[in-house]
């Protein structure tokens, strides 16, 4: 209930129409992923997005969540993590949406930063 609330006054605070409002695919992937998640307490996903999901009255739709959280996480299941979020941008990448919303959290530059940074190992590389 929690993550449809904070879709709900994310949708909200962009004081749009409703007709007009268009979701990323970045922001689709990774709401139907952390809703897969969400039912599965032993994930080790689990704890960091029911943290973003409680810390978030409302979602901000023009972003990537949790981008620089899951990717630079200091948690114990780090690679999980990094895995994960590099997953969700792969296959959300879609369109047009999609760019301009990675260009506007400037994830090229943070991917290119981190491909040649020594915490990047070669199965993050390939992802």
């Amino acid at each position: 209930m929690r993550l449809i609330d904070a879709l709900r006054n994310g949708v909200f605070s962009l004081k749009c129409q409703l007709k007009d409002i268009r979701l990323s695919c970045l922001m689709t992937t990774f709401l139907a992923r952390t809703s897969l998640i969400a039912t599965q307490p032993l994930h080790p996903l689990y704890s960091p997005l029911h943290t973003f999901l409680m810390a978030k009255t409302a979602l901000d739709l023009n972003t990537i969540p949790e981008l620089l959280q899951l990717l630079h996480s200091s948690h114990v299941e780090h690679n999980a993590h990094r895995y994960w979020i590099l997953e969700n941008i792969r296959d959300g990448m879609k369109g047009d949406n999609d760019v301009n919303v990675a260009l506007k959290c400037m994830l090229f530059k943070i991917l290119l930063d981190f491909h040649t940074c020594v915490l990047s190992d070669a199965k993050t590389k390939v992802s």
